[in-house]
């Protein structure tokens, strides 16, 4: 009876008021002090024969707790935490050439030239599929995910006269965006603070050119609520008649891997008719950017005719780029529904 008040008590306190009122790191510091606490007074009320084992169990707790430390790494120049990650802004790279980079907690989420704002990640440059038709142009782009807001500011750079909308579910990222990565140089560039899904729901009946997908949870999980049949006819409830959706994933093209892109493009193609597949570098039967391409149209031919070279690579959207072939997928595919949800994930 104890032991399950406890499990509810700590369960509830830890959601609704550590993680609310404290930052993770003074939880980790909080609970370290009192775990330690607790040991002291162990090893106080322990038998005299017993402290040898206390004391021996102590000293191996701190080594490897010192061992798996991480080291700082060299180029950060800012961090923080936020109720969602560990904010860390890097940099790398001597001008005209410098990089810098947004990650949130271990992963590389974005990022670009300080200097000129150019875009550093190939697969940022697959934006530019919304451009197969003439004109040439957009007038409106929705970015789910903000990274380190080089694509949308591309677009406004770009397309001075675009709206341009980024939904990003951490404000404290916005606010990064703001001070290290030119946000504030893009007057038609508006941050909203929200999950994307919400954020379409209350969209009422505004629709967009492009919106491009590119929300992960970390490297290895898409958030579910977005990967679903459901979430994806939102998506195209609100583009133009002509408008494009474009998502990245982490995973294979083909192979033993590549569930996750079998997995997207089968239900992708519950809403749309067209979905076209982009593979940015590396070995197709290995975890990669894979761009998503789709439309309620059969673009093909006009991909080909822009993009497809003989001797082409995946690396960008230009005339040396091509798509890929369709990849083999599993023989029955999973769709996924908002009602049999589950963790979307990338192959390790």
């Amino acid at each position: 009876m104890l032991g399950s008040l406890g499990s509810f008590v700590g369960t509830f306190v830890s959601g609704f008021f550590l993680l609310s009122t404290f930052k993770v790191t003074a939880i980790f510091i909080g609970c370290g002090v009192a775990l330690l606490l607790l040991a002291v007074i162990s090893l106080v009320m322990a038998k005299s024969n017993a402290k040898g084992q206390v004391i021996a169990a102590g000293l191996i707790a701190a080594a490897v707790g010192w061992s798996t430390e991480q080291p700082p790494y060299l180029g950060i120049i800012h961090e923080r935490e936020s109720a969602y990650h560990r904010i860390s802004v890097a940099e790398e790279g001597a001008s005209p050439y410098k990089r810098r980079l947004l990650s949130l907690d271990s992963t590389q989420e974005g990022g670009m030239n300080p200097e000129t704002g150019e875009l550093i990640l190939p697969y940022q440059e697959y934006w530019k599929l919304a451009l197969l038709r003439e004109p040439a142009e957009i007038t409106s782009a929705l970015f789910i995910g903000a990274g380190a807001f080089g694509m949308p500011e591309n677009v406004s750079r770009d397309f001075p006269k675009a709206a341009v909308d980024v939904v990003e579910i951490d404000p404290e990222v916005i606010d990064v965006g703001r001070k290290f990565f030119k946000l504030d140089e893009h007057p038609r560039v508006t941050a909203h603070a929200a999950d994307a899904r919400r954020f379409l729901h209350l969209s009422g009946a505004r629709k967009w050119d492009m919106i491009f997908g590119d929300a992960y949870n970390g490297r290895h999980a898409i958030p579910s609520h977005l990967a679903t049949r459901e979430f994806f006819q939102m998506v195209a409830d609100h583009l133009e008649p002509r408008g494009v959706y474009v998502m990245n994933i982490i995973s294979a093209v083909n192979g033993r891997k590549s569930d996750l892109t079998g997995g997207m493009i089968a239900t992708l193609r519950q809403v749309f008719s067209s979905v076209e597949v982009f593979a940015v570098g590396g070995r197709r039967d290995e975890p990669q950017n894979i761009v998503l391409f789709c439309s309620r149209e059969n673009l093909r031919p006009l991909i080909a005719d822009r993009y497809t070279a003989p001797s082409a690579s995946c690396r960008a959207p230009r005339s040396s780029s091509r798509m890929t072939t369709t990849p083999s997928m599993p023989s029955s595919p999973a769709v996924c529904w908002s009602d049999r949800n589950r963790a979307i994930l990338a192959p390790v």
